[in-house]
């Protein structure tokens, strides 16, 4: 029921009828209210002596709800020309957009579930790998975001591709390093 206007948000760059201008418009405050009510609702359940996670988990998923609502801010934002134009013109709006999507909202979550799952056995992700997988991916983030104001300032893109691959290569190294801490690889069963 709510897929269809909220893709409309995701339209805002071409230029659409007046109806569907409107109904984006609702359709963001709709999500603006929804994203306010439900970190009420959060912050309730989080204190309710029947919900417990450990505190990596809980972190995980306070990163993972927080991209969620910048997502989803952000998004509201396409229904204004000005930011609309610049978010659907410029490549590292949307790339940061889609890598805040898949590795702020998906990837925290995903981690966070791994951690619960794990401590219901007494074991947990290593911290050391998640430090490092988190920070590739804030990296990431702030240097899409400064290629970003670069292009609106129309000062040329900074030269941030080392940056990038630097991020990249800790978010790999992050991951690695949570596998073999947690002893997939030696513990996984071996084809014949």
């Amino acid at each position: 029921m709510t897929v269809l206007p909220g893709y409309f948000l995701s339209i805002m760059g071409l230029k659409v009828p007046v109806y569907l201008f409107w109904i984006a418009s609702i359709t963001a405050i709709v999500q603006l209210l929804a994203v306010f009510y439900n970190h009420r609702l959060l912050q309730t359940l989080r204190s309710s002596p029947n919900f417990q996670v450990n505190k990596m988990t809980g972190y995980l998923w306070r990163l993972a709800y927080i991209s969620f609502a910048l997502k989803i801010v952000l998004q509201s934002f396409s229904i204004i020309p000005y930011f609309a134009d610049f978010a659907f013109s410029l490549r590292p709006v949307i790339v940061g957009y889609l890598h805040l999507c898949f590795l702020g909202v998906i990837s925290f979550f995903i981690l966070g579930c791994s951690n619960l799952v794990l401590a219901k056995v007494s074991r947990e992700l290593n911290k050391t790998g998640l430090f490092i997988f988190i920070s590739g991916v804030l990296l990431q983030e702030a240097a899409l975001m400064v290629q970003a104001l670069d292009a609106i300032a129309f000062k040329g893109v900074a030269d941030t591709g080392i940056v990038l691959f630097l991020a990249a290569v800790m978010m790999a190294v992050g991951l690695a390093v949570i596998l073999i801490k947690s002893g997939y690889f030696i513990n996984a069963k071996r084809p014949l």
